[in-house]
């Protein structure tokens, strides 16, 4: 089951995810980023930024700096539960045919640093990546990967907070 929420210009959709390790965040970080095993899949990637990490330094980097703030949280009980959340935010198709010049790379990049704020603005590292239309989807789309963990209490994000700071991105 999908979660989703109309926002400005087009629809946040947060997919059914685990993500309840390391492993999974990994893989979650080198799918949107088309890297690590899915570095064969690159040709729909526009752009990728990140906030809290030094993307810089290359996704190993990004991916270690992810688990180094989820190695801050102790859980209460047991188990740790999800790493990291996925959400994408997919484009409407007529905003794309009314204005085909606002879809070139510098503005895919401010959109997505933008929409990044409502995750990097409540503590948490983000990375996005802009994928460009292709036969699976058809439509622009920006992938985010949110750390559970706020950097600035190690705190754990509540899942039904999240769709709620993305809602209050305006266009």
């Amino acid at each position: 089951m999908m979660n989703t929420s109309t926002a400005g210009p087009g629809i946040i959709i947060i997919p059914r995810q685990g993500f309840n390790s390391y492993v999974e965040s990994r893989y979650l970080i080198e799918y949107i980023t088309r890297t690590g095993r899915r570095s064969n899949q690159s040709e729909d990637l526009l752009i990728i930024g990140a906030r809290g990490v030094q993307i810089s330094q290359g996704i190993e980097t990004v991916i270690h700096q992810f688990e180094q703030i989820q190695g801050m949280y102790k859980p209460r009980c047991y188990t740790y539960g999800r790493h990291c959340h996925h959400e994408f935010y997919c484009l409407k198709d007529s905003l794309i045919g009314l204005y085909p010049s606002l879809f070139d790379r510098e503005n895919m990049e401010e959109l997505a640093y933008r929409l990044s704020d409502v995750y990097w603005e409540k503590g948490h590292q983000v990375v996005y990546a802009v994928h460009c239309p292709d036969r699976n989807t058809g439509h622009y789309h920006i992938h985010f990967a949110v750390n559970s963990i706020c950097l600035e209490n190690s705190s754990l994000i509540v899942k039904q907070r999240l769709l709620y700071i993305s809602s209050q991105f305006v266009w």
